[in-house]
């Protein structure tokens, strides 16, 4: 049964309440409740990196980006590109960068010893379809 005249009382539980919580979020977690959530963050965040990777990937054979780490330039990549049979198609979005249509397989090996990495163009923005 409620009161029902004014009362104090519902304040004071949820005052009690509060000051429960604040002092449970005060305390410091026991060492086993710190390393599972240690684990637990972990394993998100690998979840999470291999999401972004696998996003990343180029398809086996198609446009691809090539983005040069040590600052090559687009026609640098171009040539040794068109040693592994690739089409160059234009220059990427990002300075540096190149887009080809290609065999991955055979982009992965030159690519890795010229020091540059080969994402999917999709994921770059080319190859949207533009409103003009």
């Amino acid at each position: 049964m409620y009161p029902t005249g004014p009362s104090r009382q519902p304040f004071v539980i949820v005052n009690h309440h509060f000051t429960a919580v604040r002092q449970m979020a005060a305390m410091d977690l026991p060492a086993k409740d710190r390393s599972d959530n240690r684990i637990f963050w972990s394993q998100t965040l690998l979840v999470l990196g291999v999401l972004a990777l696998v996003s990343l990937m180029p398809p086996p054979r198609g446009p691809m980006l090539i983005i040069s780490l040590r600052g090559q330039s687009a026609d640098q990549m171009a040539g040794w590109a068109v040693h592994q049979r690739a089409l160059p198609i234009d220059t990427g979005p990002i300075p540096g960068s190149l887009v080809v249509d290609g065999e991955r397989n055979k982009l992965l090996g030159i690519a890795a010893e010229q020091g540059a990495i080969i994402i999917t163009a999709a994921a770059a923005g080319c190859g949207r379809p533009t409103a003009w």
